[in-house]
């Protein structure tokens, strides 16, 4: 799906979350890779062989149109502030197959969690109309440790957004 950073790699832009930006747009941090056959996973698409595979995406909404392709968005995120660690990562658009959002746990291995109309509404850890995700932060260096696995057979659109949690709950 979408996005890098310039503190790294030199190739992205890097998202800060803070306390002045309770909602971020973050469309044009996305680096984007198209998996025509569907065949590729999380352990190689985070390799540093498919590093510069992945393209930037100048779209602020995310737009692929209908297409029977994966695709996979990658982004580096830091929060500056952990007073604010609880954040959401919110898709505005509801019809999609699957989102799988990919993190990596305290051992270094890969833990993802699954939304989108193929998955039972009620396993959703927040329970709305959207695909949300929830997303805390216990320190404030930067990440790179989200992907999405983004499949769907209908149009391959949404506008990608952090909230900060409390902004969620009282817009």
């Amino acid at each position: 799906m979408l996005m890098a950073w310039l503190w790294l790699s030199g190739l992205s832009a890097q998202i800060i979350l803070s306390e002045k930006k309770p909602s971020q747009s973050i469309g044009k941090a996305l680096f984007v890779l198209e998996d025509k056959e569907g065949q590729l996973d999380i352990d190689k698409v985070s390799t540093k062989e498919f590093e510069q595979k992945f393209k930037p995406s100048e779209q602020e909404v995310f737009n692929v149109g209908v297409s029977r392709s994966t695709y996979w968005l990658r982004f580096d995120v830091q929060t500056k502030n952990l007073a604010i660690k609880d954040w959401i990562l919110y898709s505005s658009y509801s019809f999609l197959d699957e989102v799988r959002l990919y993190q990596k746990n305290t051992k270094g291995e890969w833990q993802s969690i699954s939304l989108g109309i193929e998955h039972s509404f009620e396993k959703r850890p927040i329970k709305h109309r959207y695909i949300i995700f929830p997303i805390s932060f216990n320190d404030t260096l930067p990440k790179r440790f989200w992907f999405f696995r983004h499949f769907s057979d209908y149009r391959k659109e949404t506008k990608i957004l952090f909230l900060k949690w409390s902004k969620f709950l009282n817009p």
